[in-house]
């Protein structure tokens, strides 16, 4: 009796166990990992927003997403998202990293790491930029430092499966 107790609440606890979800909305896709959710998804007319976080209140992970189907200087597009950063009175010590050439996934473009302080603990992170399928994306990871590795595999998750459609 007592081992089929114990099958019967690994088999309950394997029902509820979150799962990777797919995503599609707004010609883009990806997936969700499990335990993060799509806290916002907003379509103001020119802008898109969508919000993803990893779920718990000790959790700091977050990918937001602004995008547009019009085609925008990449130079220009991650300055306006910097600035955004920049225009911050709750954070300290912001440090924008010079930009570079990247990958997000599949598509090159842009990116600007960057850290700051906030209520003294430290966040780390970056900005990516690129312009594919007629979509010019701008995509932000952030994070508190010492949750990197708990974050680590859904950052990859997302970049590694987003999708712009034609």
């Amino acid at each position: 009796m007592k081992n089929f107790l114990v099958v019967l609440a690994a088999v309950c606890l394997s029902w509820t166990q979150q799962r990777d979800s797919y995503v599609e909305i707004y010609r883009v896709s990806f997936t969700c990992p499990a335990g993060w959710d799509v806290k916002k998804a907003e379509d103001d007319g020119e802008f898109k927003t969508l919000s993803i976080e990893k779920a718990g209140d000790l959790s700091s992970g977050i990918v937001s997403m602004l995008f547009t189907d019009n085609p925008l200087d990449l130079d220009a597009f991650l300055q306006l998202l910097t600035s955004f950063l920049e225009g911050r009175k709750d954070i300290n010590n912001l440090v924008l990293k010079a930009k570079e050439r990247t990958r997000y996934g599949k598509y090159d473009g842009l990116a600007s790491s960057y850290s700051f302080y906030l209520n003294g603990v430290k966040h780390e992170g970056e900005i990516s930029v690129f312009l594919e399928n007629g979509i010019t994306m701008g995509i932000i990871h952030q994070e508190v430092v010492q949750h990197h590795s708990e974050n680590l595999k859904g950052f990859e998750t997302i970049k590694g499966s987003l999708t712009l459609k034609d």
